[in-house]
């Protein structure tokens, strides 16, 4: 009973997507399930025995603005099970496929639920693309259980540059902030040091997604899981559920969410901040300071999936050390150092070391790296 698997996914080469995919293929190999990677029907149909023989399913990864439907229609009339990793709740009464999502609403309530015991009483949204369905539901969800029809909410329509400004000129108090996700908490929490090095005495933040990025950084970045490897596993759990009971139309799975509490949410009774009566800071000056989404993805999978050699000479980088000190330590030769040096340089886009280690000691803590990698030896 194989599953076949959109390659359409590479289109949005993610952290959250490789998570999705991690789950499901080592589920998959757990129970010895084959899994075919297909970019149309053409492709399925070289496995035409296969699908006459066992039931198969096919997965399909959404951008956060796309519908299932579009997709769908390339697989029509195959002996198929769709099933999507969607993004917001269709309408289960019409839909024609199975899905896994994560529960948005249940994030959102734990999110503002901790704000609210910290207490925090001006609570925002930060970055929210009004074009994502993702963020849309949140949106609504943030409203229903805040409980105003009018929220303060930062648009991510014009970019990140002028999402913050927006923020950093708002005269409303804020005390509480939720980021849409990790990777626009991080750059503003950097703007947010060279305005005033105490707001997090001041304002309380967190993001989505539990990033390793936002438990390396400092502070360290309180963030919600969506379990999004868990949400791969349960693919395949899926997929077998109905395989084996041919009476079950469609499945919806919702995966639990859960609060990783770290150093952007200690303080209680924050008294919030008032950005408009601070020194400004100009655009170009937020720009110089924040990073570009594509680094951070980089970075995040390099610390999720690269090697612990990659992740030594990262931080032997971040020390300082040069490249035959830091071969001698990780007992490689040096031409085989200077390999994983050029792979880096590549992934970022950067032309030395020099710039990689700054970098590096900009959004990570060298000795939360240490430690995260002295775990995975642990492992």
């Amino acid at each position: 009973m194989p599953i076949f698997i959109d390659r359409r996914m590479d289109q949005y080469p993610t952290c959250w997507n490789r998570a999705k995919l991690t789950g499901l293929v080592e589920e998959a190999a757990k129970r010895r399930i084959k899994c075919y990677f297909v970019g149309s029907r053409e492709d399925v149909l070289t496995y035409a025995d296969e699908l006459q023989r066992e039931p198969s399913s096919l997965v399909l990864f959404l951008a956060s603005n796309e519908e299932p439907s579009n997709l769908l229609s390339e697989y029509v009339g195959l002996p198929l099970s769709p099933i999507v990793f969607a993004h917001h709740i269709h309408n289960m009464l019409e839909d024609e496929f199975s899905y896994v999502m994560s529960d948005l609403a249940g994030a959102m309530r734990e999110a503002v639920g901790l704000l609210k015991a910290r207490g925090c009483r001006h609570l925002a949204l930060f970055a929210v693309d009004f074009k994502s369905n993702h963020d849309i539901c949140r949106v609504e969800s943030f409203k229903r259980i805040y409980g105003t029809e009018e929220p303060l909410v930062f648009d991510l329509g014009n970019g990140l540059v002028d999402c913050i400004s927006e923020l950093v000129s708002c005269r409303d108090r804020i005390d509480g902030l939720i980021c849409i996700n990790d990777f626009c908490a991080l750059p503003l929490m950097r703007v947010l040091d060279r305005l005033d090095p105490d707001w997090n005495a001041k304002m309380l933040m967190l993001g989505f997604s539990d990033t390793t990025l936002a438990a390396l950084h400092k502070p360290a970045l309180t963030s919600v899981s969506l379990n999004y490897e868990d949400g791969g596993r349960a693919v395949v759990r899926l997929h077998r559920m109905l395989a084996k009971h041919e009476d079950m139309a469609h499945l919806h799975f919702i995966m639990k969410s859960s609060l990783l509490l770290r150093d952007t949410t200690e303080a209680a009774f924050p008294p919030g901040m008032r950005f408009s009566e601070m020194t400004p800071v100009s655009d170009a000056e937020i720009f110089r300071l924040i990073c570009t989404r594509k680094h951070f993805m980089t970075l995040e999978n390099l610390l999720n999936y690269a090697d612990t050699v990659t992740l030594r000479l990262m931080l032997g980088l971040m020390d300082g050390k040069t490249a035959d000190s830091i071969s001698k330590e990780l007992f490689i030769s040096k031409d085989g150092l200077l390999y994983h040096l050029r792979k880096l340089k590549s992934a970022f886009g950067m032309e030395n070391a020099k710039e990689i280690a700054a970098f590096l000691c900009t959004w990570i803590n060298r000795d939360a790296l240490r430690s995260y990698i002295h775990q995975l030896d642990t492992l």
